[in-house]
């Protein structure tokens, strides 16, 4: 950061940098008054020290006003650095507690139409429960979740608790649904005879049937689910 500070101080005023920061330099002036022999006359004498006053005066006001120029521009820039670093931590939290959520509930068996830990999970039905436990309310099919929260651009980031989605079929209902869990790792119910696993994208199978991911969570608030 580079701070202007004013310039065209009184001839006589002599300044000096601080060593602590030199954006923010403590300013010294001095007011040399040359000795002459004898008395000079009155009308000099008040002159001369008016000038000395003035030079005196004008060279303090001008250092405080840079140095609180200095001052105010570095609480400026500080204030939303520490705002950005609150917010990256509180949108990291919602989206990590939704990933623990859908790990946990690796190695429950496949069942069609299945919703929960107990009864088993289809691949929609396990989205949907996942999500549920953190007070979002998804759409229930797979069709319906690959159309939900916003869409993830070609070639963007994917970021933890998206979901993502998969052609696996012909038709409208040949839809494949997941949750993004970061690191080129996805958490699903896969088929019939499976059960919940975490997989990696890098499979040449995923990457081919890949279509799509959507954000259900914002990106500047991701505490805030963005639905339809």
């Amino acid at each position: 950061m580079r701070t202007a500070h004013s310039a065209g101080l009184p001839r006589r005023a002599h300044t000096t940098s601080a060593t602590a920061a030199p954006e923010q330099a403590t300013q010294r002036g001095t007011v040399g008054c040359a000795r002459r022999a004898g008395h000079a006359p009155i009308g000099r004498r008040v002159t001369a020290r008016a000038t000395a006053r003035r030079a005196a005066l004008a060279f303090v006001l001008l250092s405080v006003v840079a140095l609180a120029g200095c001052a105010g521009k570095q609480q400026i820039l500080m204030e939303p650095e520490q705002q950005t670093q609150v917010r990256q931590q509180t949108a990291a939290a919602p989206s990590q507690a939704l990933i623990r959520t859908a790990r946990s509930a690796l190695g429950v068996p496949y069942r069609n139409g299945g919703r929960t830990p107990v009864e088993g999970f289809d691949c929609s039905g396990f989205v949907w429960w996942t999500f549920h436990q953190h007070g979002v309310d998804l759409p229930r099919t797979s069709e319906e979740q690959a159309a939900c929260g916003s869409p993830v651009p070609p070639g963007g980031e994917l970021r933890p608790a998206d979901i993502i989605v998969f052609r696996t079929g012909s038709g409208p209902l040949g839809l494949h649904t997941a949750i993004y869990t970061g690191g080129g790792q996805f958490v699903h119910s896969p088929k019939p005879g499976g059960t919940v696993r975490e997989e990696s994208l890098a499979v040449h199978y995923w990457q081919r049937a890949f279509i799509a991911a959507r954000r259900i969570f914002r990106t500047a608030d991701q505490s805030t689910p963005s639905l339809p």
